[in-house]
């Protein structure tokens, strides 16, 4: 099974609307390939999880609501199955106009 990605949100990155959520992915050698990562976010009164491509190492959310906290978190899948859940990253948006 894939091991746990590193999840960072640069907090310079975040507005009102939107962050950038990256990540890193340093798979043992013996691993099998990553077919898939796995971003899940969610503030109290929503949550979405978003299937992203292996190549894919940034994505921007979009949509978000201002002044209100995050938490996301990535998974690794492999041919041979999903891994664990990374550790949670928070972060809270800017207010409007900011």
């Amino acid at each position: 099974m894939p091991g746990q990605p590193v999840v960072q949100v640069n907090q310079g990155d975040v507005k009102a609307r939107s962050t950038t959520v990256t990540w890193t992915y340093s798979p043992p050698s013996d691993e099998a390939p990553i077919v898939s990562f796995y971003l899940h976010y969610q503030n109290k009164s929503f949550v979405d999880d978003i299937t992203l491509e292996s190549a894919l190492l940034t994505k921007k959310s979009i949509h978000l609501k201002p002044y209100t906290s995050y938490s996301v978190r990535m998974m690794a899948e492999s041919v041979l199955g999903k891994g664990d859940w990374s550790s949670l990253v928070n972060f809270t948006t800017s207010t409007a106009g900011m």
